[in-house]
């Protein structure tokens, strides 16, 4: 995340107070992809790259509807925001082209075209900052050099580390720049020569040419869940506890409709009352992972997870707040008509096809 975010992060905290700001942090619902500040953000000293880009996940959200302090419009500061953050976000995209750095264009367009409200707010006095200046050549460097992606200071600083520490160390002290010359074209023959060595001795083919995959575009997400349920509860728990009301009405219609699916309609509903579930308890899944693999490594990471507990006591005896997510679920549907609120009914049906002896997150026993 580039330093010009510290400076809009800061300014943002000036106008709506560190009180509010810092109040509002504490009140994001947990998510997978948010890290939630419970100590707030006006108060973090030394903030590393990492939690910038983690701040900016979610900052535009908690000011999107707070007015300022003095009851003066909030919109050109959230225009300002916003203008910033999708620079910096469009900004690090692995492969551009025209239409992307025309958005990455109209973004920094927006965020000059508003900043002026913080000399409005009496924050800033002028914009003159070489950081933020150098957010106008962004353009002209990835057209002429190539994109951003993956590229932060931590780079330069670990070659310093190992071109000019460990280099510098291993001289006499005089005369070290040829010493250190010397050493690191040494250093990259020998790094060389053992990983041929490694390879030679694995006895494995070199790795054959595969399809190119522009790096990051890969977006296919698996679901993946726990071998075991997380808890064996009772069907009483699970309308009561986990919010699932109509959890026997809806089991007993998915069984009939599983059993006989040419019935629909009044029959379906007839055949599910007539339907006897004799079962007391079901397994419960707290959790739902969706995970994806990288294309070059081949290493798994978890994309996003879906928690849905009931309030609990951990091993203390405190109380531990219940947690359930709010998940879209994306239907496939070969009609091109959207998927109207008043349709939820019709909606579930399709979903019993993929999870067949799951329902709610629950399994029956």
């Amino acid at each position: 995340m580039a330093p010009s975010f510290k400076h809009l992060k800061n300014w943002v905290i000036e106008a709506y107070g560190a009180h509010e700001i810092d109040a509002r942090c504490r009140r994001l619902p947990p998510n997978h992809n948010i890290r939630i500040f419970m100590k707030g953000i006006s108060t973090l000293q030394r903030v590393s790259g990492l939690e910038h880009s983690q701040i900016s996940d979610f900052l535009l959200g908690i000011i999107a509807e707070a007015p300022l302090p003095d009851g003066t419009s909030s919109v050109h500061l959230v225009r300002c925001l916003q203008g910033l953050i999708d620079f910096l976000h469009i900004a690090q995209y692995p492969v551009h082209s025209t239409t992307t750095l025309g958005l990455l264009s109209n973004a920094l367009t927006r965020f000059h075209d508003n900043k002026g409200v913080f000399i409005d707010l009496g924050i800033r006095s002028n914009f003159q900052i070489p950081k933020i200046h150098f957010l106008n050549h962004y353009v002209e460097i990835v057209t002429e050099m190539g994109t951003f992606d993956n590229f932060n200071t931590e780079y330069t600083e670990r070659l310093h580390i190992d071109l000019a520490k460990d280099a510098y160390r291993a001289t006499n002290k005089k005369d070290e720049l040829s010493q250190m010359t010397i050493w690191l074209e040494r250093k990259e023959k020998v790094l060389k020569h053992v990983a041929y060595i490694d390879w030679s001795l694995s006895g494995k083919h070199p790795p054959l040419r595969s399809h190119w995959i522009p790096p990051g575009m890969n977006t296919v997400r698996t679901l993946r869940m726990t071998k075991h349920p997380s808890l064996r509860v009772k069907v009483a728990d699970v309308v009561e506890k986990y919010g699932a009301t109509f959890f026997k009405a809806a089991i007993a219609r998915f069984v009939a409709q599983l059993k006989q699916p040419q019935l629909s309609g009044v029959r379906l509903d007839d055949a599910a009352e007539n339907l006897s579930l004799d079962f007391s308890h079901v397994h419960a899944y707290h959790r739902v992972k969706y995970v994806y693999q990288d294309s070059f490594t081949g290493m798994w990471s978890t994309a996003d997870s879906v928690h849905a507990q009931p309030a609990r006591r951990d091993k203390n005896g405190h109380t531990v707040p219940g947690r359930f997510d709010t998940a879209l679920i994306r239907i496939t549907d070969t009609t091109a008509e959207p998927i109207k609120i008043n349709q939820g009914q019709d909606c579930i049906h399709p979903l019993y096809k993929s999870v067949r002896g799951t329902v709610s997150g629950c399994q029956c026993s």
